[in-house]
């Protein structure tokens, strides 16, 4: 490891990554629970018609107490945040996504694809939801997969899905998960310009502070230097000008008293 990454401004860099992911973690949880509530409504409404109500009534108490859950969580969470303790409430927070897996996860197992329009209903809620989860989670890519995985899992076995469509969600599952930890990258790498591009933003602003200041500086003691001048060539001025007038004197008519005069008074000055 390089000095670089061992020198205090690193580790605070890193520390303020970390609370931002978590911010931002925290801030798509409303996104994450309203949309999931919406997309379980919409599936409650489609198996409905199905004619086994128990386990319709069986995976809805469920999904509401996911739903239930992850509000639960996400309120304790925040308080956690404001209390500083960022990584606890970053863990409690991936505890949605688990939780909201696993009631998808039931769902599709109740509905297997054989079933009819509520395993369909099952299958494309959990692949939309998937895709959504590849931004959403973007933050904390760990609550993506622990999300998606448990919904997808039971697509594997024989008696929910087929084997080609096993293989199928097998590369869906890569590829959004490439996706999430793609936008993830990007986004640590967005974080550091900015936070870059606004040290070198300040740095440029105390600079050209720093500049002003030696100007004003500068032109004061240009300001100071030509009084300075002004004043000492008046102080030169009156002597040379007093012996030009002796000289021009001397150099005239004057009678001989008149010249010892003009001499005397030529040593004195």
């Amino acid at each position: 490891m390089s000095g670089d990454e061992n020198s205090p401004s690193a580790a605070v860099t890193e520390e303020r990554l970390r609370g931002e992911l978590v911010q931002r973690a925290h801030a798509m949880q409303p996104v994450c629970i309203v949309g999931n509530a919406l997309t379980w409504s919409v599936a409650a409404t489609v198996a409905y018609c199905e004619p086994d109500r128990l386990r319709w009534l069986v995976w809805v108490l469920l999904q509401a107490l996911a739903s239930a859950s992850a509000i639960s969580i996400y309120t304790f969470a925040r308080r956690a945040q404001r209390r500083r303790s960022r990584n606890p409430a970053l863990r409690m927070l991936h505890l949605s996504p688990l939780g909201t897996g696993v009631a998808w996860a039931l769902g599709a197992s109740l509905w297997p694809l054989k079933s009819g329009d509520a395993g369909l209903c099952m299958l494309l809620s959990i692949a939309g939801l998937t895709a959504a989860a590849s931004s959403t989670w973007a933050a904390a890519p760990r609550g993506f997969l622990l999300f998606s995985v448990p919904a997808m899992l039971p697509y594997a076995w024989p008696g929910v899905g087929t084997w080609w469509l096993g293989l199928l969600l097998s590369f869906y599952l890569a590829a959004t998960t490439a996706v999430c930890f793609g936008n993830h990258r990007l986004l640590v790498t967005t974080l550091r310009l900015r936070w870059a591009n606004d040290q070198l933003l300040k740095n440029a602003i105390e600079e050209r502070e720093t500049a002003r200041a030696l100007q004003e500086r500068a032109e004061r003691a240009a300001e100071s230097k030509t009084r300075f001048l002004a004043a000492a060539s008046h102080d030169l001025r009156q002597p040379v000008q007093a012996l030009t007038l002796f000289a021009d004197l001397l150099q005239g008519n004057l009678p001989e008293a008149k010249r010892v005069e003009v001499l005397a008074a030529l040593t004195r000055t």
